[in-house]
């Protein structure tokens, strides 16, 4: 359930929310947090040995041609590009794009984007907790 909310783009609030309409228990924010963590990790690790499985077909495909990594490691392929935001018309704040190889059509690198700047978000939280905090003190 955790997992299907973090997939719905929802927090403990909606989680909480949810479980009541179907009568589940609660949960503090605290084991929500630590299974979200749980979950992100498990699939941070799992993306980790996907990519590095890609790279290696990659790499044997283009060997059977002749093609093979020259001295610093690089391995030139053909590749195309494809990127989508979370809904359409690019409304959404989070997007993917992937390189994909042109002859196994394996993804070989991707890219999350994000149209937040969080360092921008944070130092304008930080200023506008100043500001209240100065505000009630006067």
């Amino acid at each position: 359930m955790i997992y299907a909310e973090m997939l719905a783009g929802g927090g403990h609030a909606s989680f909480i929310r949810r479980n009541a309409v179907c009568n589940l228990p609660f949960m503090t924010l605290q084991t929500f947090n630590k299974y979200t963590s749980l979950i992100t990790n498990k699939s941070i690790e799992s993306c980790s040995q996907i990519h590095t499985e890609s790279r290696e077909i990659v790499t044997q495909e283009y060997a059977k041609v002749g093609s093979v990594p020259d001295q610093s490691g690089v391995l030139d392929i053909d590749v195309t590009y494809d990127g989508t935001w979370h809904t359409r018309d690019q409304h959404s704040n989070y997007g993917i794009g992937a390189t994909i190889d042109a002859v196994t059509e394996l993804v070989v690198d991707y890219q999350i984007m994000c149209k937040f700047c969080f360092l921008c978000i944070s130092i304008f939280v930080s200023r506008t907790r100043k500001f209240l905090k100065k505000s009630m003190n006067n």
